[in-house]
């Protein structure tokens, strides 16, 4: 006879390295595998997501992201263990890396499989669908990139378009989680459209120690077509990183949007960046990039950039950059920078740069602000970011952004220790034809820590430049601010923006910022300086 074995026995005794010895009376009969369930009632190497959250432990969610697809019904252990997987190998559960979805899949199919209990990396995505995780050691899947949508030629919807899969979720001990897939590119036919999809979420590391995994770029948007407006997807998220040790994934960046319609009223928005993955002991992950809007008839918007990922012990993540936003006729409208990731002790993240603006015909074109630094407890806030820059070439008025805040600014945490950060400077401003120019406002630097803390120095305003007859007007430097209470230093004001046009009339320099007061027996900041015409 063959002794009755339960599924426990067996992971056990595999653990432990054992070897299993069976006795049976009649060594030339055939008989049926004696699998059954412990008490426990559920098998340890499921195939599909049951779940839609990330924090759950491996052993009872199935899979690692909410799902892309419908989840299938629970997978008996005879197929789950015996007719489908082998215990060690290509798709094994105990050591061996996850199955790769086909790329012809649909549905719950296009799912990575999860990979052994022990040693493995988490199968691949396909068609939007999300990585597997991985077991004990190992990294996530990566998510599948986006499908467009399918149409009939009479123009009966198919299947609808899918966004980017979400990464499969590091080893519980150490791995890192799986990069979230791309957004699936808008499509215009003669019979149905397909929208741009967002970009999956980077997996998280599942356990102790690992890197998130990077956002999925958002969908681009080309619409060369329809006097529509025209959207592109957002990026995705970045993954948190291991409890332990580890840094954020990045954000993904924003997808494109393109608008060529000669006929007005086709504006293009950029996708916004993902936010970075946050951390514990590490570094906060990136912001992700905002996407370009660049239309012919009508204004071109850029994305938003993402916001840094914060950290407890670290630096957090930057901001990211803002899209440029771009038009041939109308104007253009840059995208803010994200804001820096917060770090309780260690170094805020900068912000992001302000995306860019540039734009023709009489409308004003005004590039984006600044993102603001991150705040900390102990430590230094982050730098603003700075202004975007732009552009003109028609009559229309050339608007730089402004400087985000310095870290640790009166609206955030007011530090214990440590500095302020820097304030973000001011962009700068060309009109190329009859319009006038604005340097952007630099911003102030973040507060000093209240036990001998140092205030942070304001940026620098802006340069302007006309090259016609308007008016160039330099920007404002930001001002220094207050140190701490005790013993605390001032910070320095920003210059003000230099200034150039055809007359000095017409030339205007931006003023300087003011000085950072100080804190009982501490030290004043120096104003700064007024900006020069050339």
């Amino acid at each position: 006879m063959i002794l009755p074995i339960t599924y426990a026995v067996v992971a056990g005794g595999a653990l432990a390295g054992g070897m299993a010895i069976t006795i049976d009376s009649d060594p030339t009969a055939a008989h049926a595998p004696a699998v059954v369930l412990a008490s426990t009632e559920f098998a340890l190497a499921p195939q599909t997501p049951a779940t839609t959250t990330d924090d759950d432990l491996w052993l009872f969610d199935h899979n690692a992201n909410a799902p892309a697809a419908a989840a299938s019904p629970p997978v008996t252990l005879a197929a789950a263990v015996g007719a489908t997987r082998p215990v060690i190998g290509y798709g094994g559960w105990l050591i061996g890396n996850g199955v790769d979805a086909p790329l012809n899949c649909t549905g719950a199919a296009c799912n990575g499989g999860n990979a052994g209990l022990l040693w493995g990396n988490g199968g691949n995505g396909a068609n939007g669908g999300n990585g597997g995780s991985a077991g004990l050691f190992g990294n996530g899947g990566a998510g599948g990139n986006g499908a467009a949508a399918v149409y009939t030629v009479d123009g009966t919807l198919v299947s609808d378009a899918t966004a980017g899969g979400n990464g499969g979720r590091g080893g519980l001990i150490a791995g890192n989680g799986g990069n979230g897939g791309n957004g699936s590119t808008g499509l215009y036919y003669s019979n149905g459209d397909s929208a741009p999809t967002n970009g999956g979420n980077g997996g998280s590391a599942g356990g102790l120690f690992g890197n998130g995994g990077t956002g999925g770029k958002g969908g681009d948007n080309f619409n060369p077509y329809r006097s529509q407006q025209t959207a592109a997807a957002a990026g995705g998220n970045g993954g948190m990183a291991g409890r332990l040790g580890g840094s954020g994934g990045a954000g993904g960046a924003g997808g494109n949007a393109t608008a060529t319609a000669t006929a007005g009223g086709a504006q293009a928005i950029g996708g916004a960046g993902g936010a970075g993955g946050e951390a514990q002991f590490g570094n906060g992950g990136a912001g992700g990039v905002g996407g370009v809007g660049e239309s012919t008839s009508a204004r071109g918007d850029g994305g938003a950039g993402g916001a840094g990922g914060s950290t407890l012990v670290g630096v957090g993540g930057s901001g990211g950059t803002g899209g440029l936003g771009r038009s041939q006729t109308w104007g253009g409208l840059g995208g803010n920078g994200g804001s820096g990731g917060f770090a309780a002790v260690g170094t805020g993240g900068a912000g992001g740069t302000g995306g860019a603006a540039q734009g023709g015909g009489s409308t004003n074109s005004k590039a984006g602000a600044g993102g603001d630094g991150g705040a900390t407890i102990a430590g230094t806030g982050g730098a603003g970011g700075t202004g975007g820059a732009a552009e003109t070439t028609g009559s229309g008025n050339a608007l730089a952004g402004n400087g985000g805040l310095g870290g640790n600014n009166f609206g955030g945490v007011i530090p214990v220790f440590g500095t302020g950060g820097r304030g973000g400077d001011g962009g700068d401003a060309r009109a190329r034809g009859t319009g006038n120019a604005f340097g952007g406002t630099a911003n102030a630097g973040g507060p000093g820590g209240w036990f001998l803390g140092t205030g942070g120095n304001g940026g620098n305003g802006g340069f302007a430049r006309v090259d016609g007859a308007g008016t160039a007007n330099g920007g404002a430097g930001g001002s220094g601010t207050f140190g701490g209470q005790f013993g605390g230093t001032g910070g320095n004001g920003g210059n003000g923006g230099d200034s150039s046009a055809l007359t000095r009339e017409n030339s205007k320099p931006g003023a300087g910022g003011k000085v950072g007061y100080a804190g009982v027996g501490g030290q004043y900041g120096r104003g700064g300086f007024n900006g020069k015409q050339r």
